[in-house]
């Protein structure tokens, strides 16, 4: 069985097993020369197949990471900076974002959520329409689609690619996903998966840690290592700086530590440092985020471990894409195994949604390696060295 997998949204991706077993993926990305490109990866797929000598007559089945998928216009933010998704501020819509924004929205917020989730379900229903019409222009039309949960995919992605042995925890955590920003899986020793803990999108890590990046005048879901390479530089300030801005912001739930539970609505974060944070210094507030995620996270661990007993962890999502957080949580003494997907941002949902369907219909391969785009010839790179005359510069 030929299981296509793909990923709409932030660096857009497409995966395909054959059987179980990897054979190709690729990021929209590289075909159009858009950082973080968005929206549905159709050029990769036609390349992917291309290059393994498939056509979209041979996929049998098509996984789809996310139980939501939303229409390409809402990733404009990405690419434009002038763009702030114009496109809903009509009719009703538009009256909710200005109310939002407004002081009414602030003092109430919870007064416009009848108007959130009209707008949510339809943007829903315009991204399925959107990606329906998509599947067709590949001829993928008549295939059966799946849909997989985000943080799913996260998990499935790191166990499966990562040759996942029983029993295990599974750690996944980013900024936003199908209504969670982390969750804690266990898989048992008879491969049963359980679910222990499902943080709320109001109480993101990932989100703070996003908020802070744009805060500092950088690029969300792009320049978050600058923020964590800034870290270091910071001065003893940074402390007084993370127990007033950030410790308090977030922690463990006292009532069921699987969870996170924010203080301050993470999706907000961004107007708390507005308020609380202007005139403090780039370098303190990279290194008080950078300590709030290292602590928060390697308690929850802890927490986890603590009362299951299963050493042996794997972690997936793109807050894991931050390798100082990594290297505290290998030094964690609890922890027996600690597995991280490489390029575990949302990406990686795209294989995981494959595994999760393809694990059902049969058994699936680890990655061997992320060698999966496409290959040139001796030629062809002597051909793009000649467009760039390269040879006679250097």
């Amino acid at each position: 069985m030929r299981m296509l997998g793909v990923h709409c949204g932030h660096n857009a991706t497409a995966f395909l097993l054959d059987d179980g077993v990897v054979k190709a993926g690729l990021s929209q990305e590289k075909l159009d020369d858009l950082k973080n490109s968005a929206g549905f990866p159709a050029d990769a797929i036609r390349a992917m197949l291309d290059e393994i000598g498939l056509r979209s007559e041979d996929i049998d089945e098509v996984a789809i990471a996310g139980r939501d998928v939303y229409p390409r216009r809402c990733y404009d933010y990405l690419f434009r900076k002038e763009v702030t998704d114009g496109a809903s501020r009509t009719g009703l819509v538009g009256w909710a974002r200005k109310l939002d924004s407004a002081v009414i929205g602030r003092i109430a917020p919870d007064l416009l959520n009848p108007l959130r989730h009209y707008r949510r379900k339809s943007l829903v229903a315009e991204g399925r329409r959107e990606l329906r019409a998509n599947l067709a222009a590949l001829g993928l039309d008549r295939v059966p689609v799946t849909h997989i949960d985000h943080h799913t995919c996260y998990a499935r992605a790191a166990f499966h690619g990562l040759g996942g042995a029983l029993p295990a925890l599974i750690f996944t955590a980013g900024g936003i996903g199908d209504g969670a920003s982390a969750k804690v899986t266990l898989v048992d020793e008879g491969g049963n998966w359980t679910e222990l803990g499902v943080t709320p999108l109001s109480s993101s890590l990932g989100g703070i840690y996003s908020a802070t990046t744009r805060f500092l005048g950088m690029r969300t879901l792009e320049h978050e290592y600058k923020v964590m390479g800034l870290a270091p530089y910071a001065k003893e300030y940074a402390d007084a700086v993370y127990k007033r801005v950030f410790k308090p912001a977030i922690d463990l739930d006292p009532a069921n530590p699987f969870v996170f539970r924010a203080k301050t609505d993470s999706m907000r974060f961004y107007d708390h440092l507005v308020k609380v944070a202007v005139g403090e210094r780039f370098d303190n507030l990279a290194a008080a985020v950078q300590r709030l995620i290292e602590e928060r996270v390697l308690a929850w661990v802890e927490h986890a471990v603590g009362k299951t007993g299963v050493r042996r962890a794997y972690f997936g999502g793109g807050l894991f894409m931050n390798v100082k957080l990594n290297m505290r949580i290998q030094e964690l003494a609890c922890l027996e195994e600690a597995h991280f997907m490489p390029s575990c941002g949302d990406e990686s949902n795209a294989l995981g949604a494959a595994y999760a369907v393809q694990q059902v219909r049969g058994r699936v391969q680890p990655l061997e390696n992320l060698y999966l785009g496409l290959s040139y010839g001796a030629d062809e790179i002597e051909r793009g060295l000649a467009r760039q005359n390269l040879p006679s510069n250097y």
